[in-house]
């Protein structure tokens, strides 16, 4: 029993492990263009908080604030344009039903799109962060960073946000109704979720809406991110953060696998 249990269980990474090669090849041809996409997105946002906004009376600090927040940010819109793939995928051609139909678990097809929307908007931050970094005023020093939990931090934004782009493409009946999913969930947990504040400034404004937005996973976000590369006791501390995106990306993708799951019907 357990040496056929091994046998399933190799045959099913390796499935998943094509899955996942071949999703990767495919985005290998699109990698320069996501680069530039984003790129353009970051670079004019931070130009304007860095150097337009000082005859406002902001900072040079407001610069490397709104970057990092930034780099969490075009985050949300990648989840954005994968929950429109996914449901016009699953409202035209179906891809998903093939990958359905091969020999393993249908809960590892939903794991394989998390692994990918995890991983490959990571790699596109590592890159974007020392382009932006560079046109900054007075650019974010290298050696202030805590490396390891940025590199551990900005995995689980990815992750999280790869586990938002599944829960939410199962709240989206068809096309005519994804403009509600930016206006209704999205817009509002970024917007109110720290891009433009600390929570900590929130708090000082309200200790009852401080501790309602601990609710909303984007503080976190925020607050692990610019914890980790600016470094400072105003943030949250690290580890509640990471410890609160774990606990929703879990949360998050088991919901929407059992979504899923009856919505093409598996169960």
């Amino acid at each position: 029993m357990n040496k056929l249990s091994t046998k399933a269980l190799f045959s099913y990474w390796t499935v998943f492990k094509t899955m996942l090669r071949i999703d990767f090849e495919q985005a290998r041809e699109t990698f320069v263009s996501k680069m530039i996409d984003r790129f353009v997105w970051v670079f004019s946002s931070t130009v304007v908080a860095a150097y337009l906004l000082q005859s406002f009376g902001m900072t040079a600090e407001f610069g490397k604030f709104m970057l990092v927040g930034l780099i969490v940010s075009v985050g949300v819109m990648d989840a954005y344009s994968a929950i429109a793939l996914m449901v016009a995928d699953l409202d035209g051609d179906k891809v998903i039903s093939y990958y359905l139909t091969l020999p393993i678990p249908p809960s590892f097809v939903f794991i394989r799109i998390l692994v990918y929307y995890g991983l490959y908007p990571t790699t596109l931050g590592i890159f974007l962060f020392p382009i932006c970094n560079f046109f900054l005023p007075e650019p974010i020093a290298y050696a202030s960073i805590n490396w390891p939990k940025s590199l551990l931090m900005i995995i689980l934004i990815n992750f999280f946000h790869a586990s938002l782009t599944l829960w939410a493409a199962t709240l989206v009946q068809d096309m005519r109704m994804l403009a509600q999913i930016w206006s209704r969930l999205l817009h509002p947990l970024w917007f109110l979720g720290g891009y433009q504040f600390t929570w900590a400034s929130l708090c000082e404004k309200s200790p009852f809406l401080g501790k309602v937005a601990l609710l909303n996973p984007l503080v976190h976000c925020f607050e692990g991110m610019r914890g980790a590369v600016l470094g400072g006791k105003e943030f949250l501390p690290f580890w509640v953060t990471a410890s609160m995106l774990i606990f929703f990306i879990i949360v998050m993708t088991a919901h929407a696998i059992a979504r899923f799951k009856k919505r093409l019907d598996l169960v």
